[in-house]
């Protein structure tokens, strides 16, 4: 029932994509389980393009998706990427000598806060150096899930654990995961749900953000040798694309509220990338 209605309330946000709900729903179960010295397992990031603003529309698909996320998650933070914003002040956090206290960044999140990012509103302008380490920031967090904090006299990179989503009209600008085409049908709206409902949802995403995935030997051999063969039937395969189809292939396990990954999974996570 639980995810029968948040697919249902993200579908309607985004226009009736039933496809991009289930990738957005990955989004908010996914979790940073390991760290190494070059890559961060676990993080999930999504660009949704052709999110342009309909003047017609009352609510924006960035409005309407973050207003879903806000009722389900326990934090969710909604950002307008433009370039006076990026300009305005830096987004990370920054110490102030004057006051000897540390100033507050927009992109200063609690962990398991998902992040919107609102780039349908980008118009064409000049950076200045406050706005080029915003876009690098924004760079870090996705593909590493670290944040730069300015303490003037040296920098301090500190791991976060935000889940990104850009809503843009082309491809964005900001590194994802994995970039999909929004295939809406209609206007995006927020549909009711319950206080139960919104209960049940709230304990889904939580119970399916803290579980831990498990593959048995024979399916890991398996998968394994896909890979293998991948790897020899195309040389440009990426060890990072690897990676990422693994985390694809453990949330979307989780996403349908079990903890193993099959073969069955793998399949799956295959002809979904085949569909991005």
């Amino acid at each position: 029932m639980a995810r029968a209605k948040i697919l249902d309330m993200l579908t309607h946000a985004l226009g009736g994509d039933v496809f991009a709900a289930e990738l957005v729903l990955m989004v908010l179960i996914s979790k940073v389980h390991t760290r190494t010295e070059t890559l961060t397992l676990g993080k999930f990031s999504l660009n949704l393009s052709g999110c342009k603003i309909d003047a017609r529309e009352q609510l924006s698909l960035s409005e309407a998706l973050s207003s879903v996320i806000a009722m389900v998650c326990p934090a969710n933070a909604h950002l307008p990427f433009t370039v006076p914003a990026l300009n305005a002040r830096s987004w990370t956090p920054k110490k102030d000598y004057v006051f000897n206290r540390l100033r507050a960044g927009p992109l200063q999140l609690a962990a398991s806060t998902v992040l919107v990012l609102d780039e349908t509103i980008l118009e064409a302008g000049t950076l200045t150096e406050t706005g080029i380490r915003n876009v690098d920031a924004l760079k870090a967090l996705t593909t590493l899930q670290d944040l730069e904090y300015d303490f003037q006299y040296h920098q301090m990179r500190m791991p976060v654990d935000v889940p990104v989503i850009i809503a843009s009209d082309t491809k964005s600008i900001i590194p994802v995961d994995v970039v999909l085409p929004l295939r809406r049908v209609r206007a995006p709206k927020v549909v009711a749900a319950t206080e139960e409902e919104l209960t049940l949802i709230r304990k889904f995403i939580a119970g399916m953000r803290m579980m831990k995935h498990i593959i048995s030997e024979e399916t890991s051999k398996a998968i394994e040798a896909e890979i293998v063969s991948a790897r020899q039937a195309d040389t440009t395969l990426t060890q990072d694309a690897l990676h990422r189809m693994l985390t694809m292939a453990r949330l979307h396990a989780l996403s349908q509220g079990t903890d193993e990954v099959t073969a069955q999974t793998w399949k799956k996570t295959v002809e979904i990338n085949r569909r991005i």
